[in-house]
């Protein structure tokens, strides 16, 4: 059996600044926080929103513990999404340890 988790995910075009801080990303945050009914303080940090090396570096913390498939969610602008998720994450995540 699998371990897995459906995640809504949004890279945001803002590296290097704080994702509470980034516009876009907060507000991807609050749309979700509105969406599944909980306070933006627990889905912020828990779910792939913002940079490319931030939504790496949560899902490689995901991975070694334990989870093994995730079921990605973007909120807009879908296909972009999955075609940076499948140039700037996937290719990544088999060398996290």
């Amino acid at each position: 059996m699998w371990q897995g988790s459906v995640v809504s995910i949004h890279i945001s075009q803002a590296a290097g600044q704080p994702m509470d801080t980034v516009p876009e990303a907060r507000a991807v945050t609050e749309q979700l926080s509105h969406m599944l009914h909980r306070p933006i303080e627990e889905v912020a940090g828990h779910l792939p929103i913002g940079s490319p090396a931030a939504c790496l570096d949560l899902l490689g913390r995901y991975q070694r513990v334990g989870l093994e498939r995730v079921v990605l969610w973007p909120l807009k602008d879908e296909v972009h999404q999955l075609e940076r998720v499948a140039a700037e994450i996937i290719p990544h995540l088999g060398r996290a340890t």
